[in-house]
Parts: C-alpha cells; structure tokens; sequence
C-alpha cells in the first residue's frame, strides 16, 4: 500500500511505501500530482541529478531541530515526513 506520492518531474514520481521502500516511476494514472512549498531546493537538486536519499538528506540537514533529534542519519522515509510535517513540502493531487 502507497504511503504518500511525491511527482518529480512532469510525469515521474517517487512513491513511498509503508515498508519503508521508495520506487520512482512514470505517473502510471495520468494523475497529476502537486508538489508545493519551499521546492526550490528540492528542483535544483533534482536537476542536477542527485540521488533522492542524497536530496532528502540536504533537505532534513537544513533543519537545525531535526539534526539535534535525530543522532543517526536520516532515513528518506524519515526525512521526507519530517520535511512533510513542518509544511516545508506539501503534496496534494490534482482533482
């Protein structure tokens, strides 16, 4: 069962499951998915074709509280609902 959707591009979206797993894909439905918030990073990191765990990881460091919580390093899945909870990103779908 999928967690949460997060579109990357147009049309490429990763794909957070409850396992903890992350798979990108072409958006099979034609759904179209809204990333929103303080994506600028998110955009130029994506273009410069990082790894997604490496764009989490630049995203969740950016957060003083969140490297005072979190000894180890952060999980994408951690990262991405840490960044999902304090509205840095938002994701919505497009009705």
């Amino acid at each position: 069962m999928t967690n949460k959707k997060f579109l990357l591009n147009d049309n490429i979206v990763l794909s957070s499951f409850e396992d903890g797993t992350h798979v990108c894909d072409v958006n099979p439905e034609g759904k179209v998915l809204q990333l929103s918030g303080d994506v600028s990073l998110l955009v130029k990191l994506l273009k410069d074709e990082q790894t997604i765990e490496e764009l989490v990881l630049k995203l969740s460091e950016q957060s003083e509280s969140f490297k005072q919580n979190n000894s180890k390093k952060a999980t994408v899945s951690e990262a991405l609902n840490f960044l999902l909870d304090r509205h840095i990103i938002r994701v919505t779908t497009a009705e």
